[in-house]
């Protein structure tokens, strides 16, 4: 299993914003805590390049991309800040080269932030500027070197701006499990109706593992019947039961999800049979280093 990091994403910090006195979720030390783990466990890291405006505007648009360079865009969770649009290429960059590895016959995991997969073609939002993983899947399926790929999204939230992307393409399958009702509000229909290449397993509070894992199951099956090349993997690790990012009033996390769950899911993946890639989305608790480590020992 190869790494993809730079030290360079950890060097932003989006301030407050929207959280009072508390720092901003998407944090520099999520992503430090998860690269510190996995270098005590030998792990081989690989650097990446900037993702070039060109491979951008496979999925977003010229404005969209301009204004991440220049601040011409507004979201309370999503900041402008000054070289945040390196920062996010970078992230992007990290997305391509995890694929490259893919190819190449090694799974790989993109450890770099911000997370992507709420951004839309034209829109930024829930801590994304840039969507990795569909920026990367495209350019695989752009440069022809393969001709379907799958997308497994594994965050707390929908997906809702890598289904926006790829709704209704042939070539593509996306598959979500997610909290139901909840931030974005969308992929709130089990199953494919609302795109026939787009399958959304809401869940509901208080899921735990067993119920979980059968979901995955599922979704897994629909991956499965669609005979990718490739499998893409919107990793996120909110689902852990102590994350705080979608505590109700008595401070209780969303799902149930155990350390030992997310081995059991890289398992799952890993029984596919397919090159794989994953790229790092939510996960906002202490633990989500050792979070990522059980992902990523379970995909070997």
């Amino acid at each position: 299993m190869k790494i993809v990091f730079l030290e360079k994403c950890l060097e932003y910090d989006l301030g407050k914003g929207n959280y009072e006195n508390e720092e901003h979720p998407e944090k520099p030390a999520r992503i430090s805590s998860a690269c510190k783990i996995l270098d005590e466990r030998g792990y081989n890291f690989l650097g990446a390049e900037k993702a070039k405006e060109k491979d951008l505007l496979l999925v977003h648009t010229p404005k969209h991309v301009r204004g991440i360079k220049y601040g011409g865009f507004y979201d309370e969770d999503t900041p402008f800040i000054k070289g945040i649009c390196d920062y996010a290429a970078f992230a992007v960059g990290g997305a391509i080269k995890a694929s490259e590895a893919a190819l190449n016959g090694e799974n790989s995991f993109s450890l770099m932030r911000p997370p992507g997969h709420h951004a839309s073609s034209k829109r930024a939002s829930g801590f994304c500027y840039f969507n990795n993983v569909a920026v990367s899947s495209k350019k695989l399926l752009a440069e022809k070197k393969i001709g379907k790929i799958a997308i497994l999204d594994t965050d707390l939230h929908h997906g809702n701006g890598t289904q926006n992307i790829f709704a209704g393409r042939k070539n593509v399958l996306y598959t979500s499990l997610h909290l139901g009702n909840a931030y974005p509000f969308t992929g709130s229909q089990f199953g494919n109706q609302e795109f026939s290449n787009c399958f959304n397993f809401p869940l509901a509070r208080n899921t735990d593992e067993k119920k979980y894992l059968k979901s995955l199951e599922d979704a897994l099956n629909c991956i499965y019947d669609f005979k990718p090349e490739i499998l893409a993997v919107s990793a996120g690790f909110d689902t852990y039961k102590d994350d705080p990012i979608e505590k109700d009033d008595r401070g209780n996390s969303a799902f149930l999800l155990e350390l030992d769950s997310f081995r059991k899911i890289g398992q799952k993946i890993k029984a596919l049979n397919l090159p794989t890639f994953a790229v790092m989305e939510g996960g906002y608790s202490d633990k989500v280093g050792e979070c990522v480590y059980e992902f990523i020992s379970g995909m070997e």
